[in-house]
């Protein structure tokens, strides 16, 4: 099982985090920032394969927006997503069975047992959530009997974990 996050190129980085991607974590506000921002380096979207599946990471109502749109092959209804085709995102074959979400409360817990923070002291606690390759790593660590963390840097974020069961 291979698990990916934000720009995840593997083009020219194959010898060390290989080319596949089982499941890719993101939210709709983290994917389309790494398509900006690592346009330059080649990354135009999430990975599109087969054994893909897309894990989406709950932040805002967008998320729910966009994965309803993939599995209805629709165009999302509403914000900043408005029109927009998921299929762009996630390929023409992109299907319920593809389309995966961390429960919120998974969540909850990373922010409140697993990362404490000094920001859920201030008016921030609210929005305070930890980073994507976090959440897409201590979930490789929940599930997996073992985890190897293969990292490729960009801009120092975490961007790809093998997750052995």
């Amino acid at each position: 099982v291979f698990f990916r996050t934000n720009g995840a190129i593997t083009k020219g980085f194959e010898q060390d985090v290989g080319s596949r991607t089982t499941h890719y974590t993101f939210s709709t506000n983290t994917m389309r920032n790494s398509m900006r921002a690592y346009s330059g380096a080649g990354f135009r979207g999430p990975p599109k394969s087969s054994e893909t599946r897309y894990v989406f990471l709950p932040d805002h109502g967008r998320d729910y927006l966009l994965m309803k749109a993939a599995a209805t092959h629709t165009k999302v209804e509403t914000g900043p997503e408005r029109n927009k085709n998921p299929s762009d995102y996630f390929g023409a074959d992109v299907s319920a069975k593809k389309l995966k979400i961390y429960h919120p409360d998974f969540i909850r817990y990373l922010r409140n047992r697993f990362l404490r923070s000094h920001t859920m002291q201030t008016k921030f606690r609210n929005i305070y959530r930890p980073s994507t390759g976090a959440v897409m790593l201590l979930a490789a660590l929940h599930t997996c009997d073992q985890v190897e963390f293969s990292v490729t840097l960009r801009n120092s974020h975490c961007q790809s974990v093998v997750c052995l069961l």
